[in-house]
């Protein structure tokens, strides 16, 4: 299970803006020394939460873990996982999530943008069983703002279906506060003025439900294929919004890596 879990759950640079999650999963701390790895990643996600059309990000992919539980990775921030345990994780990380220009607002103008923001986040995963893991996640910093927050719960399982190719999935359920979701699936009365929608008051409550399935193939000794589909069903306010474009969203990752010695 070394692997699966890590490549099921995405917590990219895409972060709450893009709808694909916090759920932060990593491998226990290396034994003796450093580990790294470096490849490529193509992300597809919506163009803003809400949309019907995906874009797409191919980035160079890296990931350094160190014994004392440090780790910097493309896929998952900055960070420190305080436990040694390999089926428990604490920690804490960083991570960068994108603005929102004037561009990706689509047909609701008069929207803030928002500015490059660090996220903060707060994480737990604990696994009752070899092939399954339990996660919970606090992201805040968020929004125009920075007083956007988000809580999210869930579960990996995977279980390896030959030597060399690993199948799981992920289920989880997101909570929003309010500058959040207001952020992202309000309408303010500028906004209202300009684009001709009605006023719309998105206050906290239950963002999200989330589905995702993994592949791992491990093709060589030192390159392995990772491979996810998402797809999450807003709730609440956010699927209510004028903005919302669908209330079903998807997205995938698919990713090359080599694994140094």
């Amino acid at each position: 299970m070394k692997k699966i879990l890590s490549s099921l759950v995405l917590s990219f640079v895409t972060g709450a803006a893009f709808g694909q999650g916090g759920l932060l999963l990593i491998d226990s701390p290396p034994q003796d020394h450093a580990t790294v790895s470096y490849g490529a990643t193509l992300f597809g996600f919506p163009r803003e939460p809400g949309a019907q059309t995906l874009s797409y990000l191919p980035i160079p992919a890296f990931e350094w873990m160190d014994p004392s539980g440090a780790f910097f990775s493309t896929d998952i921030g900055l960070g420190w996982n305080f436990s040694s345990r390999k089926d428990l994780q604490i920690g804490v990380r960083l991570y960068i999530d994108p603005p929102r220009s004037h561009q990706q607002i689509g047909k609701v103008s008069g929207l803030p943008k928002i500015p490059w923001r660090i996220e903060r986040t707060v994480f737990a995963n604990w696994s009752p069983v070899e092939f399954a893991q339990l996660q919970s996640s606090f992201r805040t910093g968020l929004g125009p703002n920075e007083d956007g927050t988000l809580a999210e719960m869930g579960t990996s399982f995977g279980a390896p279906m030959s030597p060399s190719i690993l199948l799981g999935g992920t289920i989880g359920i997101t909570w929003a506060n309010g500058p959040w979701r207001q952020s992202f699936f309000g309408v303010n009365s500028a906004a209202a003025a300009s684009s001709g929608l009605s006023a719309f008051q998105a206050g906290a409550g239950w963002q999200d439900f989330q589905t995702s399935v993994g592949l791992e193939w491990k093709m060589a000794p030192q390159y392995r294929l990772d491979a996810r589909l998402d797809q999450w069903r807003l709730l609440g306010a956010a699927a209510a919004s004028p903005i919302a474009q669908s209330r079903w969203q998807r997205g995938f990752v698919l990713s090359i890596w080599r694994d140094l010695d």
